[in-house]
């Protein structure tokens, strides 16, 4: 804890901080964390999501669209009272600002999981809600066929193997390109 608080800490500190949140965040919406757990699985990831931002303050080209992110997660397990059954369009635009920064740094890795954690969020709405499943699921794929060719160019093959299975069960009939695959029209 006391290298994340001083203020010359090295990228890859500020790569753990990125990471750690995220792990926190997920553990965090896991059925099974206690409440107890899932407080303090929050509080380290808000603390990580702050230090971020100062340091997006300094560097926003490295660590704005981290910040975005990881507010993104945040903001998205703590649904507001009466409002469980739609999307935030303040997460959304988040995670579209994420993906837009990590995009335009250069960060692809970055730029595929936050497009895989979109589809996950806006997901999770399309269960709740009849009415909007068509639209969610096909704004779902989307995002999930981006992530997918932003990770082949990253060069993870099997991350984007990973996302096949959902894909086809979003899609209903996705199949993985053949050679390098670059998403038509951008997100």
């Amino acid at each position: 804890d006391r290298v994340t608080q001083k203020p010359t800490a090295t990228y890859m500190v500020t790569v753990v901080l990125f990471y750690m949140g995220l792990s926190h965040v997920a553990l965090a919406k896991k059925e099974e964390t206690s409440k107890r757990q899932r407080r303090h699985y929050l509080k380290v990831a808000r603390r990580n999501q702050r230090l971020l931002m100062k340091y997006a303050k300094d560097s926003p080209w490295n660590f704005k669209h981290k910040a975005q992110l990881l507010d993104a997660e945040l903001k998205s397990c703590t649904k507001k009272k009466g409002r469980a059954d739609c999307m935030d369009n303040t997460v959304f635009s988040l995670y579209h600002q994420a993906i837009q920064g990590a995009k335009r740094e250069g960060f692809v890795q970055e730029a595929a999981m936050a497009c895989e954690l979109t589809a996950n969020y806006i997901q999770s709405y399309s269960s709740v809600d009849d009415s909007t499943a068509c639209t969610a699921k096909a704004l779902a794929e989307r995002y999930l066929t981006h992530a997918h060719g932003l990770y082949l160019r990253w060069g993870s093959t099997a991350k984007a193997a990973a996302l096949v299975p959902w894909l086809a069960e979003v899609s209903g009939d996705f199949s993985p390109p053949s050679g390098e695959f670059f998403p038509p029209g951008g997100l």
